[in-house]
Protein backbone atom coordinates (compact mmCIF):
# COMPACT_ATOMS: atom_id res chain seq x y z
CA UNK A 1 0.00 0.00 0.00
CA UNK A 2 1.36 3.30 -1.38
CA UNK A 3 1.89 5.51 2.30
CA UNK A 4 0.09 8.43 3.08
CA UNK A 5 2.81 11.31 2.99
CA UNK A 6 2.56 15.12 1.78
CA UNK A 7 2.30 15.98 -1.28
CA UNK A 8 5.86 17.21 -1.57
CA UNK A 9 7.79 13.61 -0.24
CA UNK A 10 4.86 11.50 -1.93
CA UNK A 11 6.79 10.45 -5.21
CA UNK A 12 9.97 9.71 -3.24
CA UNK A 13 8.57 8.18 -0.16
CA UNK A 14 6.65 5.60 -2.87
CA UNK A 15 9.69 4.80 -5.24
CA UNK A 16 10.05 1.50 -3.79
CA UNK A 17 6.59 0.17 -3.50
CA UNK A 18 6.30 1.60 -6.81
CA UNK A 19 9.17 -0.86 -7.86
CA UNK A 20 7.47 -3.79 -5.68
CA UNK A 21 4.32 -3.26 -7.82
CA UNK A 22 6.10 -3.24 -11.38
CA UNK A 23 8.06 -6.51 -9.97
CA UNK A 24 4.07 -7.80 -9.83
CA UNK A 25 3.02 -7.11 -12.73
CA UNK A 26 6.33 -8.42 -14.92
CA UNK A 27 6.58 -11.53 -13.13
CA UNK A 28 2.68 -11.99 -14.18
CA UNK A 29 3.78 -13.58 -16.89
CA UNK A 30 3.24 -10.72 -19.47
CA UNK A 31 5.74 -11.13 -22.34
CA UNK A 32 7.80 -7.22 -22.45
CA UNK A 33 11.38 -6.55 -22.34
CA UNK A 34 10.88 -3.68 -19.49
CA UNK A 35 12.57 -4.30 -16.30
CA UNK A 36 10.89 -3.34 -12.97
CA UNK A 37 13.07 0.30 -12.71
CA UNK A 38 12.67 1.09 -16.52
CA UNK A 39 8.63 0.44 -15.67
CA UNK A 40 9.01 2.90 -12.75
CA UNK A 41 10.85 5.34 -14.52
CA UNK A 42 8.78 5.47 -17.59
CA UNK A 43 5.40 5.45 -15.05
CA UNK A 44 7.46 8.65 -13.18
CA UNK A 45 7.41 10.44 -16.52
CA UNK A 46 3.99 10.67 -16.78
CA UNK A 47 3.48 11.21 -13.29
CA UNK A 48 5.11 13.79 -12.43
CA UNK A 49 3.69 16.21 -15.61
CA UNK A 50 0.67 16.14 -12.76
CA UNK A 51 0.96 19.06 -10.40
CA UNK A 52 2.12 17.53 -6.91
CA UNK A 53 -1.38 19.44 -5.21
CA UNK A 54 -3.49 16.65 -7.54
CA UNK A 55 -2.78 14.02 -4.87
CA UNK A 56 -5.35 14.44 -2.49
CA UNK A 57 -4.93 11.16 -0.66
CA UNK A 58 -3.23 8.02 -1.61
CA UNK A 59 -5.74 6.12 -3.46
CA UNK A 60 -5.81 9.11 -6.18
CA UNK A 61 -2.02 8.29 -6.77
CA UNK A 62 -2.46 4.52 -6.47
CA UNK A 63 -4.99 4.81 -8.97
CA UNK A 64 -2.74 7.27 -11.50
CA UNK A 65 0.16 4.35 -10.37
CA UNK A 66 -1.97 2.03 -11.98
CA UNK A 67 -3.42 4.00 -15.05
CA UNK A 68 0.43 5.27 -16.02
CA UNK A 69 1.98 1.57 -15.91
CA UNK A 70 -0.56 0.30 -18.01
CA UNK A 71 0.08 3.29 -20.60
CA UNK A 72 3.54 2.52 -20.37
CA UNK A 73 2.93 -1.01 -20.92
CA UNK A 74 0.72 -0.75 -23.64
CA UNK A 75 3.27 1.71 -25.31
CA UNK A 76 5.76 -0.94 -25.06
CA UNK A 77 3.34 -3.45 -26.69
CA UNK A 78 2.48 -1.03 -29.45
CA UNK A 79 6.19 -0.38 -30.28
CA UNK A 80 7.16 -4.08 -30.17
CA UNK A 81 4.99 -5.32 -32.51
CA UNK A 82 5.44 -2.24 -34.83
CA UNK A 83 8.81 -3.51 -34.91
CA UNK A 84 7.56 -6.60 -36.39
CA UNK A 85 6.07 -4.78 -39.14
CA UNK A 86 9.13 -2.15 -39.73
CA UNK A 87 11.83 -5.02 -39.46
CA UNK A 88 15.01 -2.93 -40.55
CA UNK A 89 13.61 -0.12 -39.69
CA UNK A 90 13.32 -0.55 -36.03
CA UNK A 91 15.06 1.42 -33.54
CA UNK A 92 18.42 -1.03 -32.80
CA UNK A 93 17.23 -1.76 -29.31
CA UNK A 94 13.95 -2.72 -30.32
CA UNK A 95 14.00 -6.45 -31.48
CA UNK A 96 10.94 -7.79 -32.99
CA UNK A 97 8.85 -9.98 -31.05
CA UNK A 98 8.52 -13.94 -31.60
CA UNK A 99 5.45 -15.85 -32.29
CA UNK A 100 4.70 -16.68 -28.96
CA UNK A 101 5.26 -12.90 -27.42
CA UNK A 102 3.30 -11.55 -30.13
CA UNK A 103 0.45 -13.85 -29.19
CA UNK A 104 0.88 -12.03 -25.30
CA UNK A 105 1.08 -8.94 -26.97
CA UNK A 106 -2.05 -8.68 -28.78
CA UNK A 107 -3.86 -10.20 -25.87
CA UNK A 108 -2.40 -7.41 -23.71
CA UNK A 109 -3.52 -4.44 -25.94
CA UNK A 110 -7.20 -6.80 -25.92
CA UNK A 111 -7.31 -6.65 -22.55
CA UNK A 112 -7.04 -3.01 -22.67
CA UNK A 113 -9.82 -2.64 -25.32
CA UNK A 114 -11.91 -4.52 -22.98
CA UNK A 115 -10.84 -2.57 -19.83
CA UNK A 116 -11.50 0.51 -21.97
CA UNK A 117 -15.00 -0.64 -22.46
CA UNK A 118 -15.85 -1.32 -19.44
CA UNK A 119 -14.77 1.91 -17.85
CA UNK A 120 -17.07 3.68 -20.05
CA UNK A 121 -20.03 1.60 -19.00
CA UNK A 122 -18.89 0.68 -15.30
CA UNK A 123 -15.47 3.25 -13.74
CA UNK A 124 -15.77 1.42 -10.74
CA UNK A 125 -15.21 -1.88 -11.65
CA UNK A 126 -12.60 -1.13 -14.14
CA UNK A 127 -10.60 0.83 -11.18
CA UNK A 128 -11.20 -2.80 -9.27
CA UNK A 129 -9.32 -4.05 -12.57
CA UNK A 130 -6.44 -1.31 -12.66
CA UNK A 131 -5.55 -1.53 -8.95
CA UNK A 132 -6.19 -5.99 -9.06
CA UNK A 133 -4.24 -6.87 -12.31
CA UNK A 134 -1.97 -3.91 -13.20
CA UNK A 135 -0.90 -2.34 -9.83
CA UNK A 136 -1.48 -6.00 -8.22
CA UNK A 137 -3.29 -4.68 -4.96
CA UNK A 138 -5.28 -7.66 -2.63
CA UNK A 139 -8.95 -7.48 -1.97
CA UNK A 140 -8.00 -6.02 1.13
CA UNK A 141 -5.77 -3.21 -0.40
CA UNK A 142 -8.63 -2.10 -2.91
CA UNK A 143 -11.35 -2.24 -0.36
CA UNK A 144 -9.11 0.04 1.80
CA UNK A 145 -7.84 2.21 -0.79
CA UNK A 146 -11.60 2.67 -2.54
CA UNK A 147 -13.17 2.54 0.74
CA UNK A 148 -15.27 -0.87 0.28
CA UNK A 149 -16.04 -4.24 2.55
CA UNK A 150 -13.45 -6.42 1.22
CA UNK A 151 -16.46 -8.56 -0.07
CA UNK A 152 -18.08 -6.46 -1.78
CA UNK A 153 -14.53 -5.66 -3.59
CA UNK A 154 -14.14 -10.04 -4.15
CA UNK A 155 -17.89 -9.73 -5.94
CA UNK A 156 -17.54 -6.92 -8.06
CA UNK A 157 -13.78 -8.29 -9.24
CA UNK A 158 -15.97 -11.42 -10.22
CA UNK A 159 -18.40 -9.51 -11.90
CA UNK A 160 -15.37 -7.05 -13.86
CA UNK A 161 -13.52 -10.46 -15.00
CA UNK A 162 -17.12 -11.71 -16.21
CA UNK A 163 -17.88 -8.68 -18.17
CA UNK A 164 -13.88 -8.23 -19.53
CA UNK A 165 -14.54 -12.29 -20.61
CA UNK A 166 -17.38 -11.02 -22.80
CA UNK A 167 -15.75 -7.99 -24.40
CA UNK A 168 -12.37 -10.00 -24.88
CA UNK A 169 -14.81 -12.44 -26.67
CA UNK A 170 -16.04 -10.01 -29.06
CA UNK A 171 -12.63 -9.08 -30.23
CA UNK A 172 -11.87 -9.94 -33.54
CA UNK A 173 -8.86 -12.73 -33.01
Amino acid sequence: MIPATSNDTLFSSSYEELRRLARFYIRSGDPHTLQPTALVHEAFLKLIQVPRDHWQAPQHFTSAVALAMRQVLLDHARRKLASKRTAGTAAPNEDPPGPDQEKQLLKLLHVNTALEKLSSTNPELAQIVDLRYFVGCSSAEVAELLNLQERSVRHRWGIAKLLLSKHLEAIPA
